[in-house]
């Protein structure tokens, strides 16, 4: 069927009672179809009608399912609902005009054409076993300030005091359907009561994604949101459900009507938690000190809030969540923490290894049985920020070992910026659409959608760049669980690095042997990581050498591509273990002062080559896009640096 010509643009009919999502999808099929035919104007949408491209949604039993059928005369997309509608949309967008479903973060689109046409073919959604698929948009610190919202939050925190633009969450949004996500937490400390953030809520509400909370914001509230509401009503109250329960029965109450205008999309969080993403006991004395009693107190606020819901709802009939990240693992794998009938049970992967951990096995699961897995693409401080960590075949391995158990209905992703973690999103979504899928084959497929016929040669360097981190060991990654209360989970020989030294580790250790401290009481930033960072070196520099030689034999956007998302993120690692080392040397006062200078002095220079070599991710439209570089911070590492070799 012909899509366009010089003096043709296909039409594209909606219903006439068409659904705002589907609206808004059909506009992005538009925007694709103008792009690649070079049409400023053109495509047409029609509600009602028929011929050319016809979208609707005939009611079915299967959730979020769609058929696409490409005929002579005619294109026509079928949802079974508003979300099967829309991924029908871009499943048409991906399949017949080849436009990548991650191309909004990563400069790659088809090019131009006269002219199109769309081979007759039929072809549908496939069959859904995880029933929520979703994103965290969390330590999001270059989304939030790439583009000013002119939104600002007031928070006695360093982080999250930009709010996202709208343009950008949309981006988001669109992006995630495009893979077939249907759920979204919009940002980190989200507080629905100021207009600039309820505005991220909106967004994904009217593309019809369902919306829940981070997992320290239960009932849709942080504590930096309940110190607000108090204050605003002048009032002080002690934020303790152990010693003031009655306060954070009002403040939920207060959220849980203010979320109740999305209620047929939310996904409602659930738990007890500290101020700064710790465990509640951290902040509030009156919590008890034994495990049981720490249990029997989160089980009770959980209940309550379920309470709350109900009452405000006036059913029972909604979704609910308790995410059991690093504290909540243990009291749920030991049996202390009860949740409510329906409540789904997250369990959640250690972040600093993206392992899951012993109630994993622990709890007793069945095909009955409903839960849900946390999974960290990106994890700030211990985890990948800016550079992908997640080794593929570690992903595939625990999204098949989660599905083992048969009752996998819930993924939640910490996706953090998207755009450097944008391959880790693509694996994601096709395990939620396979769990068992072979991760070898899931490489390749996007490699090939992403290079065409000059896959073969990108794949075994994209195994290659992952089996280049440092391996920091499983005794590392052990103390790091027993000192966030993580239920630690010994697994037999992997076949991958199970500890893989990440850009957040690499960050955090040159930055802690500058300070001179432990972090959590883990000495990390020691002379004992040396072994693995000088062998990690020297694979990356023969990876660099590698891509370096590849880049000029490819067309000139797909080696923009490479430049970017392979060989940048290669020598982001390479310079931060550089950096390590050299402030290994730089800290140690058994060496003599001359050695230390200069490896200070080269320490510096790695900082700096950072921050000039990433230029390469600023271009066009992505100008500005380290701007808000918060959390690794390289300007920052960078002063600190060269602050201690001052000192010498």
């Amino acid at each position: 069927m012909k899509l366009f010509d010089r003096n043709f643009s296909v039409e594209i009919h909606t219903e006439e009672a068409c659904d705002l999502a589907v609206t808004l999808a059909a506009k992005d099929l538009q925007r694709d179809l103008r792009r690649i035919s070079g049409q400023t104007e053109g495509f047409p949408l029609v509600q009602g009608g028929k011929g050319g491209i016809v979208i609707r949604t005939v009611e079915g039993s299967e959730p979020e399912a769609y058929t696409v059928t490409v005929s002579e005369k005619e294109i026509s997309v079928t949802g079974t609902d508003v979300l099967g509608t829309v991924f029908g949309i871009y499943a048409l967008s991906t399949r017949c005009l080849n436009v990548l479903p991650t191309h909004r973060f990563i400069d790659l689109f088809p090019e131009t054409k006269e002219e199109m046409e769309a081979e007759e073919e039929s072809f549908s959604s496939p069959k859904r076993t995880v029933r929520f698929r979703g994103w965290f948009i969390n330590d999001e610190d270059l989304l939030n300030e790439w583009k000013d919202s002119g939104y600002r939050r007031d928070l006695d925190y360093r982080y999250y005091n930009c709010v996202m633009h709208p343009e950008v969450m949309d981006a988001v949004i669109e992006t995630a359907l495009r893979l077939e996500y249907n759920l979204i937490i919009p940002a980190t400390l989200l507080d629905i009561d100021r207009p600039g953030e309820e505005k991220l809520v909106e967004l994904a509400y009217n593309r019809g994604m369902f919306i829940s909370q981070h997992h320290i914001e239960p009932m849709g509230t942080s504590h930096f949101a309940a110190e607000r509401y108090f204050a605003s009503r002048g009032r002080e109250e002690e934020l303790s459900f152990a010693s003031n329960p009655k306060a954070l029965e009002e403040l939920w109450l207060h959220y849980a009507t203010r979320w109740s205008k999305y209620a047929k999309q939310v996904v409602w969080q659930l738990g007890l938690r500290g101020k700064k993403d710790e465990a509640v006991w951290k902040n509030d004395p009156a919590v008890p000190t034994t495990w049981e009693g720490r249990g029997e107190l989160v089980t009770r606020a959980i209940q309550t809030q379920h309470d709350i819901i109900k009452s405000v709802l006036g059913h029972e009939n909604f979704y609910s969540t308790a995410t059991l990240w690093n504290e909540g693992s243990m009291l749920y794998g030991k049996g202390f923490l009860k949740l409510p009938q329906g409540t789904i049970p997250v369990l959640a992967d250690f972040g600093l290894d993206q392992m899951f951990g012993e109630d994993m096995f622990t709890t007793v699961k069945n095909a009955k049985d409903s839960y849900g897995v946390y999974y960290h693409t990106s994890f700030w401080a211990l985890g990948p920020h800016m550079a992908e960590g997640c080794h593929p075949e570690k992903m595939g391995y625990s999204y098949r070992l989660a599905a083992s158990h048969g009752g996998l209905i819930y993924s939640m992703l910490n996706v953090s910026n998207v755009r450097p973690m944008h391959f880790s999103i693509s694996m994601n979504a096709a395990f939620l659409q396979n769990p068992e899928a072979d991760a070898k084959s899931v490489v390749e497929a996007f490699d090939r959608a992403v290079f065409g016929e000059d896959a073969e040669k990108i794949t075994p360097l994209r195994y290659e760049y992952y089996d280049s981190f440092a391996d920091f060991g499983e005794d590392l990654a052990k103390q790091f669980a027993e000192k966030w209360f993580f239920f630690y989970h010994d697994y037999e020989k992997l076949p991958f690095i199970r500890n893989a030294a990440t850009d957040g580790q690499l960050t955090w250790l040159g930055k802690y042997a500058l300070l001179g401290k432990l972090h959590c009481d883990v000495d990390f930033a020691s002379r004992d990581r040396l072994p693995a960072l000088l062998k990690s070196e020297e694979k990356l520099m023969a990876l660099m050498k590698k891509l370096d030689a590849l880049a000029p034999t490819l067309s000139e956007e797909k080696s923009l591509y490479l430049r970017q998302f392979l060989r940048y993120q290669t020598m982001h690692l390479f310079y931060l273990t550089r950096w390590c080392l050299a402030c290994l040397d730089l800290v140690d006062p058994t060496l003599p002062t001359k050695k230390r200078k200069t490896a200070g002095t080269l320490a510096a220079m790695q900082l700096v080559a950072i921050l000039e070599e990433r230029k390469v991710l600023e271009q066009g439209e992505w100008r500005n896009w380290h701007k808000g570089d918060e959390k690794m911070n390289i300007p920052l590492r960078l002063q600190e640096t060269r602050d201690y070799l001052a000192k010498l």
